[in-house]
């Protein structure tokens, strides 16, 4: 190899020899053809950002007429066409070095436990819709903790829209834009009773659950009814760390859920653990209240189980369990991937408790949060922030 800059053309590909790093010595980085071709700067639109190049109209055997290091750039003019692509080294070299985009909405987790109570993070419902700070420092709360309570939400309908119309736009589940959840007389689900709710998920029979939750409290004068918080990531990696098979087979194993009552009948499978394509871990989904009948294989249950039963354990342990009596005004935020919650059974007949809840997505939470620490960002009170 010399110490002169050069691209070697090869077959699908070609390979520039160029110093990278502090200590500038040459490196090689191969790059496919279909894809320089496809990211040329010029097949995007300049003003909306869209791709506009249409990778179908390219010849399937493209490769260039020419490839040179001019000026810190890579130039190549293609065959066929003759057009002329111009990519800057630092940015090439770094993209094949370390794919993707740097995304700054990947916050290191806070994980936390039953202590957690004295350091949520609070936050006025008027403030975060007038204080461009007060905004961003919410939204990386819910991304670093999972958690947030809101404070002075109007005692109305429309409350808990407010909310979460901060974060995002809400969306429908099997039970429409919004529900209240209170003691009814012909309850549809556990949920909508005075009993006591096992830590859990919302809405793991629905393909895709819900993102972020939304529980404003209108009245809660009951005995009884705390609304229990666990982090469970926190209890995913400590079962990771100690149980590592556990861990395994419940990322790895998907289990039915199911919803159903007279007008509605919701199934999906999901595992315990959701990981992402690299295999990190991005999320929970556990409700007992909501688990249909495991359809594994019995020589496989006699696995699943141990593990099951398990992480639901841990996550009743008092030492994960955050617990929040939520007064009239207040309104909790938790992500409903991580945040696992629960209730103690209340007395109905003590007094009145009613929470209206609603969900938005997790992608339109790191979205608006990408977009606000921009110093040029949009802001709720400018218009939509979307």
């Amino acid at each position: 190899m010399t110490d002169a800059p050069r691209v070697d053309l090869e077959q699908s590909g070609l390979t520039i020899h160029v110093a990278t790093g502090t200590a500038g010595r040459i490196q090689a980085h191969y790059a496919n053809y279909m894809w320089l071709r496809d990211n040329c700067p010029s097949s995007f639109d300049q003003k909306i950002g869209d791709r506009q190049f249409d990778i179908v109209s390219a010849p399937a055997d493209i490769r260039p007429d020419d490839a040179r290091i001019e000026c810190g750039d890579l130039v190549i003019t293609w065959a066929g066409d003759g057009h002329v692509s111009r990519y800057d080294i630092g940015w090439l070299t770094g993209w094949l070095i370390h794919p993707g985009h740097e995304d700054p909405a990947r916050i290191e987790p806070r994980y936390w436990g039953a202590g957690f109570r004295d350091n949520l993070s609070t936050f006025q419902l008027k403030t975060l819709i007038a204080d461009r700070a007060a905004y961003r420092s919410y939204l990386a709360t819910l991304l670093r903790d999972g958690i947030a309570m809101v404070e002075d939400v109007p005692d109305d309908e429309e409350g808990v829209r407010l909310v979460a119309e901060i974060a995002g736009h809400v969306r429908s589940s099997f039970s429409g834009y919004y529900f209240d959840v209170k003691a009814y007389p012909s309850p549809v689900g556990t949920a909508y009773t005075a009993q006591a709710l096992e830590p859990h998920t919302d809405n793991p029979c629905e393909e895709f659950p819900a993102g972020l939750q939304y529980l404003h409290c209108r009245v809660n004068d009951t005995t009884g009814g705390e609304t229990t918080f666990v982090d469970g990531a926190a209890v995913a990696m400590k079962l990771k760390a100690t149980h590592p098979k556990d861990y395994e087979i419940l990322s790895s194993v998907s289990v039915p859920f199911r919803f159903s009552h007279t007008k509605i009948d919701m199934r999906a499978r999901q595992t315990v653990i959701i990981l992402d394509d690299r295999g990190e871990f991005v999320g929970v989904t556990i409700s007992q209240h909501m688990a249909d009948l495991f359809d594994l294989d019995q020589r496989l249950l006699d696995s699943y189980y141990p593990a099951f039963r398990r992480f639901a354990s841990m996550l009743r342990d008092p030492e994960h369990m955050m617990p929040i009596r939520l007064a009239a005004g207040q309104c909790i935020v938790f992500d409903n991937q991580r945040i696992v919650h629960g209730r103690a059974a209340y007395d109905p007949t003590s007094g009145s408790r009613l929470l209206r809840g609603c969900y938005t997505d997790r992608g339109e939470l790191r979205s608006r949060y990408r977009v606000a620490i921009r110093d040029t960002s949009p802001f709720p009170n400018e218009g939509s922030p979307a």
